[in-house]
C-alpha cells in the first residue's frame, strides 16, 4: 500500500484540509501530510490535531516550509513528524477575542479569560503530549511567549519532531 497524501499548505483553509484528511482516512495505507500553512482558526487546527492523533502510526506529518500557530499544532497529531532542512514551526499564545468592547464589558472580560486560558493549556498539552513529556509546562510557555521560528535542530532537541525527511 502507497502514500495518501494531504496537502496543508497557506493557500488551504483548515477547513478544506481536514475535508481532503477525510477523502485520505477513507483509503487504505498510509497517510502523509505535506505542511506549509501560516495557521488559521485554533479549533479546526485542534480538529486535525485530535484525527490525526486517534490515526496513531498510520499518519506521517513533513513540515515543507513553516507550520506556524494552528498549522503548528495540528502537526503535532502526527505519529512521526519530520522537517526539511530550512523549514522551521513557530508556536505562539493563543488570540482570543482583541475588540475594545471586551474591555469595555467585564462580563465579557471574564469569558475572554476563561477561554484564552481553557486554549492555552489545550495548546500546552498538545506539545507536552507531543513531545512524549520531554518538553514542560514552563518550557512550552516560554515557547509560545518568544513567538519565534523553531528550526530542525532545536525542534529535535525539543522532541518536536523525529528526525528530517530527506526525500517526499
Amino acid at each position: 500500500m502507497g502514500w495518501q497524501y494531504v496537502i496543508m499548505t497557506r493557500v488551504h483553509p483548515l477547513g478544506k484540509v481536514f475535508g481532503s484528511l477525510a477523502d485520505a482516512i477513507a483509503k487504505p495505507g498510509c497517510i502523509r501530510i505535506l505542511v506549509d500553512h501560516e495557521g488559521g482558526d485554533l479549533e479546526e487546527g485542534f480538529r486535525i490535531y485530535e484525527t490525526l492523533k486517534a490515526l496513531g502510526e498510520r499518519v506521517e506529518g513533513v513540515v515543507i516550509g513553516n507550520a506556524v500557530s494552528s498549522a503548528a499544532i495540528a502537526l503535532m497529531g502526527c505519529s512521526k513528524r519530520l522537517m526539511l532542512r530550512g523549514s522551521s514551526l513557530r508556536f505562539h499564545f493563543p488570540a482570543r477575542y482583541n475588540s475594545i468592547e471586551i474591555f469595555l464589558n467585564e462580563d465579557l472580560m471574564q469569558k475572554n479569560r476563561e477561554s484564552a486560558m481553557a486554549a492555552l493549556r489545550r495548546v500546552e498539552e498538545s506539545i507536552i503530549f507531543a513531545t512524549g513529556g520531554k518538553m514542560s509546562q514552563d518550557q512550552v510557555r516560554a515557547l509560545l511567549k518568544e513567538d519565534r521560528k523553531v528550526f530542525l535542530d532545536e525542534a529535535l532537541e525539543l522532541g518536536l519532531v523525529h528526525g528530517v525527511a530527506d526525500t517526499l
